[in-house]
């Protein structure tokens, strides 16, 4: 099922574990109608031969970021590993869920702002310093993969002002995604 939680949206699932391993699954490169999220997603420990519920968590904060107010479409990877070496079991195929919101849904796309770079596909778009309460100033990036590839686009040698400053930006897209990093 689907329904709102406390942090967003959950996706409830039920997980059955028949091996004789204890595993652990994740969700990997998880998009909202066509957005990467890179926070939310589901983490999960089953032991070997139980089942448990658990929920994939699509978190407001992100939602909110890439302004979805519709969730249409889900789609992710599932990753197995192994709980107790960390040795990967398992990475599923790209999975598609959509909801009775989906048929006809077109997610509106903000993409307005300073155009930074723009090649092969992909775009990377300024949309400028928001206030977020914990840092002193987030600079605003809209990513858009058009390519055919994964990709992935972080930055490095950061300077503001000439001071070198480090920085955490690092962002993961599967073909045909967008993300608000």
């Amino acid at each position: 099922s689907i329904e709102k939680g406390l942090f967003g949206t959950e996706i409830k699932l039920s997980v059955s574990n028949d091996s004789d391993k204890n595993v652990s699954i994740s969700t990997r490169l998880l998009s909202v109608n066509g957005y990467m999220l890179s926070t939310s997603g589901l983490y999960c420990d089953v032991a070997a031969g139980k089942k448990a519920m658990d929920s994939i968590e699509l978190w407001s904060s992100e939602l909110n970021q890439a302004g979805i107010e519709t969730v249409a479409q889900v789609e992710f990877y599932l990753h197995v590993y192994d709980s107790d070496s960390y040795e990967d079991i398992h990475t599923s195929e790209l999975i598609s869920l959509k909801t009775s919101a989906a048929e006809g849904f077109e997610q509106p796309v903000d993409d307005e702002g300073e155009l930074l770079y723009d090649e092969g596909g992909i775009r990377v778009i300024n949309q400028g310093l928001k206030d977020d309460g914990i840092w002193d100033g987030t600079l605003v990036l809209y990513v858009e993969n058009g390519s055919s590839k994964e990709i992935t686009v972080y930055s490095e040698d950061v300077s503001i002002n000439g001071f070198m400053v480090d920085d955490s930006f690092w962002t993961e897209l599967r073909p045909d995604t967008r993300s608000i990093d």
